[in-house]
C-alpha cells in the first residue's frame, strides 16, 4: 500500500520534471523532443487515471502531491532538465 502510494507520487513527481523539460525543449526549438515529452506526459497520466479507476482510491491525492513537490523544485532550480 505505501509503494504503491510513493509509486504515484513519484509519477506526479516525474510529470512536472517532464513539463519543465518540456518547456525548455520549446524555448530551444527542439520539437521533436517536446512532443516525445508530451507523450510521456499523457501516458504517465493516463496510467494513474486508470489505477485510480480500478480502485487505488488515494492514486490522484498522491499524484497531486508529488506534482505540487515537482514545481516547489523546479521553480527553486532553473537548471532543471537534461536540455
Amino acid at each position: 500500500m505505501i509503494a504503491s502510494l510513493l509509486l504515484f507520487t513519484a509519477c506526479g513527481f516525474a510529470e512536472w520534471l517532464l513539463y519543465g523539460w518540456r518547456q525548455r525543449a520549446v524555448e530551444k526549438r527542439l520539437r521533436s523532443l517536446a512532443a516525445f515529452l508530451v507523450v510521456l506526459e499523457v501516458i504517465l497520466g493516463l496510467w494513474v487515471t486508470r489505477q485510480y479507476v480500478a480502485g487505488a482510491d488515494l492514486a490522484g491525492f498522491c499524484y497531486a502531491v508529488g506534482g505540487g513537490i515537482g514545481i516547489f523544485i523546479g521553480v527553486g532550480n532553473k537548471k532543471a532538465g537534461p536540455v
